[in-house]
């Protein structure tokens, strides 16, 4: 997925797989923005999360209690 936030009024959005359909959209509903907005951060955040170390053990035990 890519996601270009302007100002945080505006956004283009679209996948980022050639093989698929390059479609991308516009937006300036604010719902829509704070949402993608938000789930760009959420990968962040996960991601920042991921890296220390002291959460890695807990990252894979609830996960594989998710998963089973």
């Amino acid at each position: 997925m890519v996601i270009l936030s302007i100002d945080g009024n505006e956004m283009l959005y679209g996948p980022s797989v050639l093989e698929w359909e390059m479609a991308f959209y516009y937006t300036d509903e604010p719902v829509h923005i704070y949402l993608l907005e938000n789930y760009i951060w959420h990968d962040i955040l996960v991601n920042r999360i991921v890296k220390e170390k002291v959460m890695e053990t807990w990252i894979s035990r609830e996960r594989d209690e998710f998963f089973q």
